[in-house]
């Protein structure tokens, strides 16, 4: 399948596939359950958030051939 845009995809396949469920924690409006939670969710945005523009140079070929045309990047 050739998809060039938009127009290209089937989306009434694709929305009446088989659905999986949300956790109850993301229902329930937040997957942070108690401190503990809370302070891992913190702690793991202090060592590494995002990568580097190296990395993304180093995908570029990747990317492409996903089909993507543009990335937004945001202010470091």
């Amino acid at each position: 399948m050739n998809i060039r845009g938009v127009a290209d995809l089937d989306l009434a396949r694709v929305c009446a596939g088989p659905k999986t469920p949300s956790s109850s924690a993301w229902e329930d409006g937040s997957a942070v359950q108690d401190p503990e939670d809370a302070r891992r969710w913190r702690d793991a945005g202090l060592s590494r958030v995002g990568g580097t523009l190296a990395g993304i140079r180093s995908k570029l070929d990747y990317l492409t051939g996903l089909g993507v045309t543009a990335l937004w990047i945001s202010p470091s």
